[in-house]
């Protein structure tokens, strides 16, 4: 159970981030956001694991595995440099509800990659509450009336397809890391993911020449933009990916998935809560359906001794 509570107080912790992202978003540039979040992630988490942990600066590199560097880096490139580009590039081109659909993409890609490599099986019962939890995401996300043609691009289609899949992937890359027998502190996986996405990151920003155009507006807090990009780094990249790092080291991967996948639900509600925006029919069914599922995941081995 403390997997699964783990999972879902990330993709709750998610959600919440989603909001202060956005706003930095809207001021600063996306990329800018997303490569300088990356950055203060590694510097918030160094922080944290030497004060609180009381690692030195030579064992948050000495003390993880050969494995782990190489399984978390993995991820990291695929998941958060890669992925993270075709998620926000897919947001311009579609908009974050149309994006969030493909999302449900990610559990299916998790599952098949997981079973592929002899990491999991899968009962009838788990299956189902999977598909019960993706089909409500659908359900509440819905089909938003007036967007406009433009915005229903192939290559945004595509782009938020190919984030679904580097999401997939970079989970299962983080639970081969955090299956082993050496444990590492979620906190410290987490560290090594933000260390070489960061680096990867910045380092295409080199290549590319946009060095100037990345630091302006870090420099300049433009718009008074840097309270967001903290706010949205400290539920985001330190705090919910050091849970999901916990969640991935004591459930299947699968599983966490489909968990993390509720974000858009807990994005609808969070709005109704604090934004005073209105649910509709098809988005409070749609929750309730999610929610049924993710019982069903939760108590998927006592429901196959029962029914199977």
């Amino acid at each position: 159970m403390m997997g699964e509570s783990a999972a879902l107080f990330t993709a709750i912790i998610w959600a919440v981030g989603i909001f202060p992202f956005t706003q930095a978003s809207n001021r600063m540039g996306a990329f800018t956001v997303n490569n300088f979040r990356l950055l203060l992630a590694a510097l918030i988490l160094s922080l944290m694991l030497i004060l609180f942990w009381g690692l030195s600066p030579y064992h948050l590199f000495s003390l993880p595995s050969k494995k782990h560097w190489m399984w978390l880096g993995l991820s990291g490139l695929i998941g958060l440099t890669i992925g993270d580009y075709f998620s926000f590039s897919s947001f311009s081109m579609l908009g974050p509800r149309l994006s969030s659909i493909f999302a449900t993409l990610a559990p299916a890609v998790v599952l098949v990659t997981e079973i592929a490599i002899g990491n999991e099986s899968f009962s009838a019962v788990g299956m189902g509450g999977m598909l019960l939890t993706i089909a409500g995401i659908m359900i509440s996300l819905g089909k938003k009336k007036g967007v406009p043609r433009e915005q229903q691009s192939a290559k945004g289609i595509l782009y938020a397809a190919l984030a679904a899949v580097c999401q997939g992937l970079g989970i299962v890359c983080s639970k081969e890391a955090m299956g082993g027998e050496v444990s590492l502190e979620p906190a410290h996986a987490a560290w090594i993911r933000m260390v070489v996405s960061c680096g990867l990151a910045y380092l295409l920003v080199v290549f590319t020449c946009r060095i100037r155009s990345e630091i302006q507006p870090i420099r300049e807090n433009r718009n008074q933009g840097l309270k967001y990009v903290l706010g949205g780094t400290l539920c985001g990249p330190v705090l919910g990916m050091t849970t999901c790092m916990y969640a991935l080291a004591h459930i299947d991967a699968s599983v966490a998935q489909t968990l993390f996948s509720l974000v858009p639900v807990f994005v609808i509600v969070i709005s109704r809560i604090f934004f005073g925006q209105r649910i509709s029919a098809g988005q409070l069914a749609g929750s309730l359906v999610a929610t049924a599922g993710v019982f069903v995941l939760i108590w998927r081995d006592a429901l196959t001794q029962i029914f199977l």
